[in-house]
């Protein structure tokens, strides 16, 4: 009542929720009972369940605090081990989940062919500008000769006082090619490239098969006297680890794992 001393009950309509009850300030009893979170906290003390105020948010939430006396909702009833569900919405549910195995495991089937299948050919076209960055998964097969002379001076800059000039930066990255795409640092004063091409391969990823074919792999003469360093096949992103060599060169390389590199020549280095 109004002096809280006793449980009150009130008409009201057995599908009100306990939100439309506070509303409309109707009070319950003990034979009705709330529309409520079967997850809600339940009261510690009899006079919290007894009593109504404005902050007593769990006035006669359930017989009880431990859901023995809950009507719907029993989380420690030992008796009430399954739970009951029509027909159609079951069977729905068990074809839901069989569509959602069977998705995942023809994803699983086609990244492992893509995995195994997956073939790359290498020509000395895919050498011109610098750098080949292996980045996915797969079998590279090299089908010629490759001399490295990324973004080599033309014939007609040897006959001319020096093909060193800084203007057309001959065997540099160039500045067009910085992004984190192609060369990170070209042009600039950090990062992977910003001294130069460092490889002529650099494998980046897991699970690469490459395959020189017989082939061989080299740097030309003038590339060898221009880049003073210099991996034919680099297993990572960049030459030196983070803060280390002779400037920075990176903060996150990446380094290959499960690499087989076979069958062919690894020609001239710096």
């Amino acid at each position: 009542d109004d002096k809280n001393e006793q449980i009150s009950s009130y008409p009201r309509d057995v599908q009100v929720t306990w939100e439309q009850a506070i509303e409309e300030g109707i009070k319950t009893g003990v034979c009705n009972f709330e529309i409520r979170s079967s997850q809600e906290a339940t009261t510690q003390r009899y006079a919290k369940c007894a009593t109504q105020s404005g902050h007593n948010t769990n006035w006669k939430p359930s017989l009880g605090i431990d859901g023995r006396f809950c009507e719907c909702f029993k989380p420690f009833s030992s008796r009430r081990a399954t739970t009951m569900v029509h027909k159609s919405v079951l069977q729905q549910k068990q074809a839901l989940l069989e569509q959602q195995q069977q998705t995942a495991e023809i994803e699983a089937e086609e990244e492992e062919e893509d995995a195994t299948l997956k073939q790359f050919e290498l020509y000395q076209s895919d050498f011109t500008h610098g750098t080949y960055r292996i980045r996915e998964p797969g079998t590279y097969i090299v089908m010629q000769d490759i001399e490295f002379d990324f973004n080599g001076a033309p014939p007609a800059a040897f006959s001319s006082f020096s093909p060193n000039n800084v203007i057309d930066n001959w065997w540099w990255p160039q500045s067009t090619q910085s992004d984190e795409a192609m060369y990170p640092g070209a042009g600039s004063s950090r990062d992977a490239y910003f001294l130069g091409f460092f490889a002529g391969i650099t494998i980046e990823c897991d699970d690469v098969v490459l395959d020189l074919n017989g082939y061989e792999l080299r740097m030309s003469r003038p590339f060898y006297y221009q880049q003073p360093f210099f991996s034919v096949i680099e297993l990572a992103s960049q030459p030196f680890l983070p803060q280390q060599g002779p400037g920075m060169f990176g903060a996150e390389p990446s380094f290959a794992h499960n690499v087989v590199i076979e069958n062919g020549v690894i020609g001239l280095s710096s």
